[in-house]
């Protein structure tokens, strides 16, 4: 199976979301590319073309525009770990745009925990503007901007249903309508760094960070992990360089599975709470200040993660991050 051109992939996503043709049909041609292995130079033309359907939200600020959000899929039973770093970003001076979803993989996504929370996760793009504005950030609820995602619903649930993936796992952190020049994005697993960070590298980018954090199980958490190394790679510029992260020489404490540990939406945004307070000095707290400082780094905030630790744990200590939340509730 060759590589797809630009206008096959063009051609292959109007065929995706022709619902006169079979899901079993479509969805078989979805997992023959996903088993040969989607490209950057696939994937970043199929997502400009679902840029092309969403719904447009144009937006200026004189913030470095930032988008935090993973893939999900890793399992971790972690709490809204970005969700909660987007209030830190905003207090530090970041304009955050911040795109997601409910929980797919989780039991709690960031929309379900910002709802939780009292943040409005279904403004439309007019009154999304203006609160974005108002704020200094706002949550873009995916389905929402992209209508056009209800055709191959059926298909991926189809996949979904025989433990398949598809390149639509991948799409989610690519398909922000503000196009931040910023962002920083977590993903499930080390081998998709590379595609990931070639695929921001053609969307142009100003700068991305892709990163994914070991847990001590084997596995991968679609954030920075304070449990083991993250893997970075970094876009700045069109340059691309990697680099690994370990928290323990930060100063941060290295911490277990079970601390981390979320649930439903109420909870997390309890935790969340916590966090953005003072309260918690836990190791949750770390986490969300090592992620935090990833956030203030690439939206040039902060000339390295040091420095952005130090000025996420101000914003929280001095109540910064604290204010922005309860402004976002208003």
């Amino acid at each position: 199976m060759a590589e797809y051109s630009p206008s096959e992939v063009r051609e292959l996503a109007g065929w995706l979301m022709d619902e006169t043709i079979s899901v079993p049909e479509r969805a078989a041609k979805l997992d023959h590319w996903h088993i040969r292995g989607e490209t950057a130079a696939e994937i970043a033309p199929l997502v400009e073309f679902f840029l092309e359907q969403a719904v447009p939200f144009p937006v200026t600020s004189s913030r470095p525009l930032l988008d935090v959000c993973g893939t999900g899929g890793d399992h971790s039973g972690f709490f809204n770990v970005s969700t909660t770093v987007m209030f830190i970003a905003a207090a530090c001076g970041a304009g955050v745009v911040k795109h997601g979803n409910r929980g797919i993989t989780s039991k709690s996504g960031g929309a379900d925990a910002l709802e939780a929370l009292g943040v409005p996760i279904d403004l439309s793009s007019p009154d999304a503007r203006a609160y974005f504005e108002r704020v200094g950030l706002v949550f873009l609820f995916a389905p929402a901007y992209h209508p056009a995602f209800k055709a191959v619903a059926s298909v991926r649930k189809f996949l979904s249903d025989q433990g398949k993936r598809s390149v639509f796992n991948l799409l989610g952190p690519l398909l922000n309508p503000a196009r931040p020049e910023c962002q920083i994005a977590g993903v499930f697993h080390p081998k998709i760094l590379p595609l990931y960070s070639e695929v921001f590298r053609l969307l142009g980018r100003k700068a991305a960070w892709t990163v994914t954090g070991a847990l001590p199980n084997g596995g991968w958490l679609d954030e920075f992990s304070t449990l083991g190394v993250t893997q970075v790679r970094e876009v700045r510029e069109g340059v691309i360089r990697e680099f690994s992260v370990n928290a323990a020489s930060l100063g941060l404490q290295v911490a277990t599975m079970e601390e981390l540990q979320g649930g439903h939406a109420a909870k997390n945004a309890y935790m969340i709470e916590e966090i953005l307070c003072g309260e918690n000095r836990t190791a949750c707290r770390d986490l969300v200040l090592l992620n935090a400082a990833g956030a203030i780094c690439v939206a040039g905030l902060a000339p390295d993660l040091s420095a952005g630790l130090a000025a996420a744990a101000e914003a929280v200590d001095s109540g910064a991050a604290w204010a922005v939340l309860e402004e976002a509730r208003n």
